[in-house]
């Protein structure tokens, strides 16, 4: 009879773990850093050119029933890739932690233990803190700042000033080049083309004083003259 080997599960990249019966009733701070290995590898994990620095300031403050409540923050200084201009940027993420670490009860009995317990919809509060279930003795601390600094890194970095040419850029390139296209006429081609504009268009020069009319009417007479005027004048005296 062959015994089944189970597969050993896999290691997290930054592991800190404290063992629960270990925490003082008052509780205890717990600053923790990750190692050159360690950044290596959440550079790997976090699809990042490097990580630079990770640490945080934890505090973790025991509860009843082998409770724990993890606050703190964490930071890491990152090298990423600028969307924009590809070049290499270096930039920040930083997170705020607290959770509230529960044993993982049993299925059946509710007693803490295993850790394969699921939840149903009705016993989640959205407004209340975070909840983790743990199980063994310990919970990790590196493990929780891993997390957490995964979910504030940037997804889309941007060097300081880089940006995309927009329509606006699109517009003065369009009027530049119309600009150019454009030709200028100056000296005698330029008097001729105002002579022409003063005298209007062709349609109401070497006409005298007719004007025209809108389809469908009689043409109307223009001003009459001075001497057209006399002449009418002395026809009336006479």
């Amino acid at each position: 009879m062959t015994g089944r080997h189970r597969q050993p599960a896999p290691r997290e990249e930054f592991s800190r773990p404290v063992a629960v019966d270990r925490i003082p009733p008052a509780g205890e701070e717990k600053h923790i850093e990750a190692n050159a290995a360690e950044c290596l590898a959440l550079a790997r994990r976090y699809d990042v050119e490097q990580v630079l620095a990770l640490s945080a300031t934890l505090r973790l403050a025991p509860r009843r029933g082998r409770s724990v409540h993890l606050s703190g923050s964490a930071r890491a200084r990152l090298v990423q890739t600028c969307v924009i201009s590809l070049d290499p940027i270096e930039t920040e993420a930083m997170a705020e932690i607290e959770t509230l670490y529960r044993p993982a009860p049993e299925p059946e009995t509710g007693r803490p233990g295993r850790k394969d317990h699921t939840l149903d919809v009705g016993d989640i509060d959205p407004e209340a803190e975070d909840e983790e279930f743990y199980s063994g003795p310990a919970i990790d601390l590196g493990a929780a700042v891993a997390e957490a600094i995964a979910l504030a890194i940037d997804p889309y970095p941007r060097r300081p000033g880089a940006v995309l040419p927009g329509p606006a850029t699109l517009g003065e390139d369009t009027e530049a080049q119309a600009g150019q296209a454009a030709p200028t006429v100056t000296g005698e081609g330029a008097a001729k083309s105002a002579g022409k504009r003063a005298a209007g268009p062709p349609s109401a020069r070497g006409r005298g004083t007719e004007v025209e009319s809108p389809a469908g009417t009689e043409p109307q007479a223009g001003p009459a003259s001075p001497f057209a005027k006399l002449a009418a004048l002395r026809k009336t005296k006479g």
